[in-house]
Order: C-alpha cells, then sequence, then structure tokens
C-alpha cells in the first residue's frame, strides 16, 4: 500500500464525494473512546499503520511501556 503526501480539498470518485476528515480520525489497531494503549506514563504516538508507545519518559520499556 502506498500512502499520500500532499493537500486533498475534495475528493469525487464516480460522482461520489468521499468524506476524507472522518477517515483521518480512524487509526487501525485503535478503537475511538480506548483507554491508552501505551502505559507507565507511555506517550502513544499515530502512524500511518497504528501508533508506536514512546517509553522515554517511563522507567519501563516494549511496545507498550509494560516491560
Amino acid at each position: 500500500q502506498r500512502g499520500f503526501l500532499g493537500c486533498i480539498r475534495s475528493l469525487n470518485i464516480n460522482g461520489m464525494t468521499l468524506d476524507l476528515e472522518e477517515r483521518a480520525k480512524m487509526t487501525p489497531g485503535v478503537s475511538s473512546g480506548q483507554n491508552s494503549l501505551c502505559h507507565n506514563r507511555g506517550k502513544c504516538i499515530e502512524k500511518s499503520s497504528g501508533y508506536v508507545c514512546d517509553c522515554t519518559h517511563s522507567a519501563y520499556g516494549g511496545p507498550n511501556c509494560k516491560k
């Protein structure tokens, strides 16, 4: 899958306008209203394919700052 870097004002495909603003608010692997996926003061950082936890301000490490 290839990403897009740039700006889009309006996108019409076959006469249908796509609501890209709503799609931009969705992150794969993260549910709306979900508790923090990063623990012990870890900071959740959104990526194009999901998220990562920044554990630099925590004494813990690992994918979710639990180790």
